[in-house]
């Protein structure tokens, strides 16, 4: 597991005190989708997940098949249905996700007043650049 970054919620600019907007786009080891979590404009609260096509220039695409999202707040898990006559779920503040591909978790948020986005499938030529950039950094 790896924390892959962070959406805040409600936040807004100190100069002109509009809302910040926030989004977050993760891709996985061997799919062909990736997701991305963001802000709602005007919704304090909440965000909306979706599913973009890996192969078709990030294109918002309908939830690939074998995937489940999860409500794991709770002691026992909740599946989630997509927001109506859509193709994405609503994140709501307080609440905890996990994403399942084929039973297997690929990615989960934690709210805190932001959503912290963790990758349990990370591309690994990713992971080593950043190990890489670090270990420069370090032998400086």
């Amino acid at each position: 597991m790896s924390i892959a970054g962070a959406i805040y919620l409600g936040k807004k600019y100190k100069s002109c005190g509009h809302e910040v907007h926030y989004e977050n786009i993760q891709e996985f080891e061997d799919l062909n989708f990736r997701i991305k979590v963001q802000t709602i404009p005007g919704a304090k609260n909440t965000a909306r997940l979706c599913f973009l096509d890996l192969e078709n220039d990030n294109q918002e695409i309908s939830k690939p098949d074998n995937v489940e999202c999860k409500d794991i707040t709770e002691t026992q898990s909740n599946l989630m249905v997509l927001f109506p006559s859509t193709n994405y779920y609503i994140l709501e503040h307080i609440r905890n996700y996990q994403i399942f591909y084929n039973n297997e978790s690929i990615f989960r948020t934690y709210s805190e007043k932001k959503f912290i986005v963790h990758n349990d499938r990370k591309k690994e030529e990713k992971m080593a650049v950043i190990i890489k950039e670090n270990e420069t950094e370090e032998s400086d």
